[in-house]
């Protein structure tokens, strides 16, 4: 896995608001509490860190994340 760098990782994410992938696909926090969020969307639920919106396990496709907010 290549390193991600930290201009693309966002810290400041509104978990209530619209999230999305890199891609674009819509996912939304279904769970969460102060340093996590589970995240769902297209058939798949994955737990995220809120600081970096990054999985904490290894992730189906690493070019999907960071999380962002829906732009």
């Amino acid at each position: 896995m290549d390193s991600i760098p930290l201009n693309v990782v966002n810290t400041k994410i509104d978990w209530e608001g619209m999230l999305e992938l890199q891609d674009g696909r819509q996912v939304k926090a279904i769970d969460q509490n102060h340093d996590v969020a589970k995240i769902e969307g297209n058939g798949f639920t994955v737990i995220v860190t809120k600081s970096t919106g990054l999985p904490t396990s290894d992730a189906m496709n690493w070019d999907l994340f960071p999380v962002r907010n829906k732009s």
